[in-house]
């Protein structure tokens, strides 16, 4: 859970930093690598919205959760549940 949390919260930065370096490279004429940034983009969004799709759920109540602010999410928004063990130190005193 933790490494789909993770890529969820980087790949649509990453994504964005990749489309930003295409339109430079389409305007320096640099058609190539414009090309190839451009593929390694979309790839990039479809793995994104893949794992939003099929592995960004709650284990235990299997409802969808939230892409805004993934990252930070240490609790499901729908049962309440902790997400990550890391999440709270106190869960292992219960």
């Amino acid at each position: 859970m933790k490494r789909i949390q993770t890529l969820i919260a980087t790949l649509p930065t990453l994504g964005k930093i990749l489309a930003l370096a295409a339109a430079l490279m389409y305007f320096l004429h640099k058609h190539v690598i414009f090309l190839i940034l451009v593929v390694v983009t979309v790839f990039l969004m479809v793995v994104y919205i893949a794992l939003a799709l099929i592995a960004w759920r709650c284990p235990y109540c299997h409802q969808y959760l939230p892409l805004k602010d993934a990252g930070a999410l240490t609790v499901c928004p729908h049962c309440q549940h902790v997400l990550r063990e890391d999440a709270s130190p106190f869960d292992d005193e219960e």
